[in-house]
């Protein structure tokens, strides 16, 4: 194990870390202070041999980006450079961004962090995939938030980031009655359909003539806990029927998968 410490001008310890990797990449803490650093490595026991060291000044990219406008792509072109790019977000409206790797070799998005105005994460994730899709919670404040992309190690490239604003469809359902279709047009949309029963009621939620590639249907209780939930790729398929014992307002949400986007019809029948 190499290990390598950055020391402050006042010789306090910056950062340290250590790998045994062909060529590890550290990146210290910001430091607070102006004046000359060291940089200490420290071969282990009895070891000798070569070291080659680069040194990166590294300033942030860094951009706005609109919910439901044009996507943003940036490169990133220096080891340990971040992205980090603002958005005027409102509470409790839900956000999801594709984050689409267009160039590297390695995986650019493998830790990705969306924060609040006040600066504390609302949340984060990280894929390997070529375009992840990422739903943070729903945030509890109005402000600037911050998508914060951080390449892993020395990875440079290109990135495309897209932002969603979701603006969920909603509608009302009649047992026994047509069925409502639904539009879902942007990625990470819903729709919430609602229906009352004043008394004890057997009812079958279906869905049909779905164009949707994959996703998940929901019955939830008056009080927003799960009833029951399917998920499926097919265009047609029913939830198990189901007993309901309290009265009030049941809401059915139809939640595709990732960017999955498409039209289906919804009915409530007894049973």
């Amino acid at each position: 194990m190499i290990n390598v410490t950055v020391l402050n001008p006042n010789g306090t310890t910056l950062g340290n870390g250590g790998s045994c990797a062909t060529a590890p990449f550290f990146e210290p803490p910001v430091p607070t202070a102006t004046g000359t650093f060291t940089i200490l490595i420290d071969p282990p026991a009895a070891t000798i041999g070569t070291a080659r060291v680069t040194l990166y000044d590294v300033t942030d990219i860094t951009d706005s980006i609109t919910p439901n406008g044009a996507p943003v792509t940036k490169t990133f072109t220096t080891p340990g450079q971040n992205l980090r790019l603002t958005f005027d977000g409102v509470a409790n409206h839900r956000y999801a961004f594709l984050a689409e790797q267009l160039s590297g070799g390695t995986c650019l998005l493998i830790n990705v962090t969306v924060l609040n105005p006040n600066g504390t994460t609302l949340g984060s994730g990280g894929s390997c995939a070529t375009a992840p899709f990422f739903e943070p919670p729903v945030p509890t404040a109005t402000g600037t938030f911050t998508i914060l992309i951080d390449p892993p190690g020395a990875t440079i490239g290109t990135a495309r980031v897209t932002l969603y604003d979701e603006v969920d469809v909603t509608g009302s359902l009649t047992i026994n009655g047509a069925g409502v279709p639904v539009s879902l047009t942007t990625p990470g949309q819903m729709a919430r359909l609602t229906f009352d029963i004043t008394s004890t009621q057997q009812v079958t939620v279906r869905v049909t003539d779905g164009t949707i590639g994959f996703s998940t249907v929901r019955l939830l209780k008056p009080n927003g806990t799960e009833q029951t939930a399917n998920s499926s790729s097919l265009g047609s398929f029913n939830l198990s029927t189901q007993t309901l014992t309290t009265p009030g307002t049941y809401t059915v949400v139809v939640d595709p998968s990732s960017t999955y986007t498409g039209s289906i019809t919804v009915a409530v029948t007894s049973p």
